[in-house]
């Protein structure tokens, strides 16, 4: 069995390692799902009414989460009519 032994320096570096790790993947974390309201905003202010009834045609998949339903980022590049 083989022991590892560290200096303070390498406890600094490997310190500076994880942080520069836990950013980057913190910068590329994008919001997977959108509430409702925020999905309405950003297809111009629609009502709610007009975001159920995209969502009971199939044209925004959505996922009820106990109550409150989350539309997938990737699928609301859609136009309202």
């Amino acid at each position: 069995m083989t022991i590892l032994t560290f200096s303070a320096p390498d406890w600094g570096r490997f310190k500076e390692e994880i942080l520069e790790e836990i950013k980057r993947i913190g910068a590329k974390n994008e919001k997977r799902f959108l509430k409702s309201s925020d999905v309405r905003k950003m297809l111009g202010g629609i009502s709610a009414a007009k975001l159920q009834s995209l969502r009971v045609g199939g044209h925004l998949p959505a996922i009820d989460a106990d109550g409150m339903w989350l539309q997938s980022s990737a699928n609301t590049n859609i136009r309202s009519g």
